[in-house]
């Protein structure tokens, strides 16, 4: 049974329970303050906190939870869905951001590629060993799966590529202005 599966099986109060929760989490954890951040949302600070009171009825509206989690920087909602169906979500690095933002972000995106391409080796080297057995359709989508992982490989290539062609410059611009403060 997947992940998504199990929650939906969950008495509807014990689902209640967990997303009021992860909201009041998200409400009340880290900056900025919960009647800063009301009042930044357009809210009364009380509004905020009858939101994230796990006893509470009141909950907001989907734009409203997009703002709260924008300004709260927090993503407990996102990760708690992802979980739910399987999936990972990465943070596209901008070129304006901080050198350790974009490593932190491309390290994710590597080491999550890597644990799915993990389980599919596993997977294949199962039908390998005869373990699992599916029908004709399932090798068309195993071609797509090989193709994918393919590209994903061509990509992680062309980024280490990449990685060494700015070092390397790095080094250049160095070296030259070593040369140029020698003179």
């Amino acid at each position: 049974m997947t992940e998504i599966e199990k929650f939906l099986a969950l008495p509807a109060e014990e689902q209640e329970e967990k997303i009021k929760r992860l909201l009041h989490e998200t409400i009340h954890d880290g900056p900025p303050e919960v009647k800063e951040t009301a009042y930044e949302m357009g809210l009364s600070p009380y509004t905020l906190y009858k939101w994230g009171s796990t006893e509470s009825e009141k909950v907001p509206r989907p734009r409203q939870l997009i703002h709260l989690l924008h300004l709260k920087n927090n993503l407990r909602f996102l990760d708690f869905i992802e979980g739910l169906f399987g999936r990972t979500a990465f943070a596209v690095p901008k070129s304006s951001v901080d050198y350790a933002d974009i490593n932190r972000a491309v390290t994710k995106v590597i080491s999550c590629s890597a644990s799915y391409l993990e389980e599919v080796a596993d997977l294949v080297d199962a039908m390998v060993n005869c373990e699992l057995r599916f029908d004709h359709q399932w090798d068309a989508e195993l071609k797509d799966v090989e193709v994918a992982c393919r590209q994903l490989q061509a990509k992680a290539e062309a980024l280490l590529h990449m990685v060494r062609l700015v070092r390397d410059g790095a080094r250049m611009v160095k070296l030259g202005t070593k040369r140029q403060n020698a003179k």
